[in-house]
């Protein structure tokens, strides 16, 4: 088995180490089904640094994400218990954060500052989905040699070469014609303005050319103005923690919300808010309401050490 690629090799094990722990643990072998799942969820764990949902999946319909997690449960963690659950493979750490010492217990007074200057500053959007009805383009891609899934039947084209280099595009297309258009940005969030709304209007528009391209015929799509935003995560970053040896995760669950330290691809490490939303508009409804003036969306902290105390906030 292929090793795969571990950021975090100073504190997690490698994934053919931990896969070898978790055979030693259960009776029966792992299913090639479930050997690729856990890849996956390593992934998202070491790499993403993050924890994984369901939404991680969307190939996988939510009773079958169930179904694995239920039999993997003797290595899988319930690391939030919201809606949906967030988990870990037991073993690993995300940011030096363990599912046992994530407590904040007392908060340092340079968090409170952190958390004061991460108010004032500009909000972003990333990882959107956005979804819209489309009549043949399953049937024309499938005829022009896009392979469906054998067990889904969904049709599945990742890294779509849109012109932005920060933004990742996946489509995926349904026997019943409904497109699922992920954009993946969580370094490179999208600025929460009228201009950035207008920027996700343009990669709508550039995916739509490029499936009209593979389906090698002209398909009815809708206007991408039409297209739907089921979900996005809005964030704010704070200044460059220069020395973050503290490492934060609050999270906010019934705002389906967090505060977390985020290390960037360059290596700096950044406060981030980041509250999971889901308007299921329209883009040019999110375009008509956006105020022209960024900071009109504001965001306003409690203050850390009494969120914790009065427990308004659990740790993950």
């Amino acid at each position: 088995m292929t090793n795969v690629e571990n950021n975090s090799s100073h504190i997690n094990p490698s994934f053919n180490e931990l896969l070898t722990k978790y055979s030693n643990d259960r009776v029966k072998s792992f299913t090639k089904t479930e050997k690729i799942f856990l890849k996956d969820c390593y992934k998202i764990n070491t790499i993403n640094k993050s924890y994984f949902t369901r939404y991680d999946f969307p190939t996988f319909t939510p009773e079958k994400f169930r179904n694995l997690v239920s039999r993997l449960k003797f290595c899988i963690i319930r690391a939030i218990n919201s809606r949906p659950p967030h988990f870990i493979l037991d073993g690993l750490k995300i940011d030096n954060l363990t599912i046992e010492d994530t407590g904040l217990g007392k908060v340092k007074p340079d968090f409170e500052n952190e958390l004061e200057r991460l108010s004032h500053q500009p909000p972003f959007i990333h990882d959107l989905d956005i979804q819209v009805k489309t009549l043949q383009l399953y049937e024309k891609l499938a005829s022009n040699g896009v392979t469906p899934n054998k067990q889904n039947k969904g049709i599945t084209i990742k890294n779509l070469p849109i012109i932005s280099t920060k933004v990742t595009a996946t489509a995926i297309i349904w026997s019943n014609g409904l497109l699922q258009l992920k954009l993946g940005c969580t370094y490179h969030p999208i600025l929460y303005s009228l201009k950035g709304w207008l920027n996700v209007d343009s990669y709508c528009s550039q995916v739509m050319q490029i499936l009209q391209g593979l389906a090698n015929d002209v398909i009815f799509i809708p206007p991408t103005t039409d297209w739907i935003v089921t979900e996005y995560h809005f964030n704010k970053d704070g200044v460059i923690l220069t020395n973050p040896i503290h490492h934060y995760s609050i999270a906010r669950l019934a705002e389906h919300a967090q505060i977390y330290t985020k290390k960037l691809e360059n290596g700096k490490t950044v406060l981030r808010y980041e509250k999971k939303e889901t308007p299921n508009k329209t883009i040019e409804e999110l375009i008509n309401e956006t105020p022209y003036d960024d900071d009109q969306y504001s965001v306003t902290f409690e203050r850390a050490s009494e969120i914790y105390d009065s427990k308004k906030l659990n740790p993950p």
